[in-house]
């Protein structure tokens, strides 16, 4: 699948395991989910492309372009290797290491 013509970084994402607390699964792109990106109590809204697998099961790592919905709330924050969680509503079920950097707004001076 291409690639949104607004994707703001590409990212390696580890779902969690169902037992590690992560969500039931399959998960597909076109992914809509909240994130923790450090910023005190807000989390930001990024839709996620999986362009390398058809589906996710919890446990696995993959490769996500992330577009987000208000990428001025990341801009001067992100370098590659930034870390953040991927949640549904307050529940993480992955974690995420930025790898690219497309949107160089965000990028951290």
């Amino acid at each position: 699948m291409p690639p949104s013509p607004s994707v703001d970084i590409e990212a390696e994402i580890r779902f969690l395991s169902t037992t590690e607390g992560g969500g039931p699964g399959p998960y597909r792109s076109r992914l809509n989910t909240t994130h923790d990106f450090g910023i005190e109590e807000t989390l930001v809204d990024a839709l996620h492309v999986f362009p390398d697998v058809a589906e996710i099961r919890p446990g696995d790592t993959v490769r996500s372009q992330m577009s987000f919905l208000v990428p001025e709330s990341l801009r001067d924050r992100l370098y590659d290797g930034f870390t953040f969680t991927v949640q549904e509503a307050r529940r993480i079920i992955g974690h995420g290491r930025v790898t690219k950097i497309l949107n160089e707004d965000l990028r951290r001076p």
